[in-house]
């Protein structure tokens, strides 16, 4: 495991997991708050992938990536999919969404959502911890 991952583990204003099988290059560009694990009220983490998507995480967030895989010169091989159990996320599409539609998906407990280059908020109430 890379130590940008350790660290995007250890977020807080979520618990933000990546499976084993995902390959996302991420990094953290901005925290607000104190970032620890029972989190604190107005935290966020914003997450920058490798394609210049951005994830905006709020506080108490669970989110997690369960694949995603950008290519610069193989469009064709575009995959991301996030899960999002309970409270908060914006989405800042990045070249995967905008170049191979349909190649990114949002799961919530509610709905599967495809992202489609663009800029959106996805709120999922009365879920998580309170």
């Amino acid at each position: 495991m890379s130590p940008g991952r350790r660290v995007l583990i250890g977020i807080a204003c979520a618990a933000f997991l990546a499976s084993p099988p995902a390959h996302a290059d991420a990094t953290v560009v901005f925290l607000l708050g104190e970032v620890r694990d029972d989190g604190e009220p107005g935290a966020q983490a914003h997450l920058q992938f490798s394609d210049r998507q951005m994830i905006v995480l709020g506080q108490e967030t669970a989110f997690r990536i369960a694949e995603f895989h950008y290519a610069a010169h193989a469009p064709q091989s575009d995959r991301a999919s996030f899960e999002l159990p309970y409270r908060a996320v914006r989405f800042i599409s990045g070249a995967v969404g905008a170049r191979s539609p349909g190649a990114v998906a949002l799961r919530t407990p509610q709905a599967t959502s495809s992202v489609r280059g663009t800029d959106f908020i996805v709120v999922v109430p009365n879920c998580g911890p309170t």
